[in-house]
């Protein structure tokens, strides 16, 4: 689970923020499980790196326009 949502949160900038936002959430989980996956995932995506990954990465996809 860890390793999917850290994945979905490298994809572009609008899905790391729903990312970090699942994460937090998942940390107020009575689950221990839950909350290990939630500080697992916010210390990957909390990374500037990360952000300028998904950056990069929604700008590559980006429809080129007509010169």
């Amino acid at each position: 689970m860890s390793w999917a949502l850290r994945s979905v949160g490298h994809r572009s900038p609008g899905l790391h923020a729903e990312a970090l936002a699942l994460a937090q959430t998942l940390q107020t989980f009575a689950s221990a499980p839950a909350r290990w996956i939630g500080r697992d995932t916010l210390r990957d995506l909390s990374r500037p790196a990360v952000l300028a990954l998904a950056t990069r990465k929604a700008a590559k996809k980006a429809p080129k326009r007509p010169a």
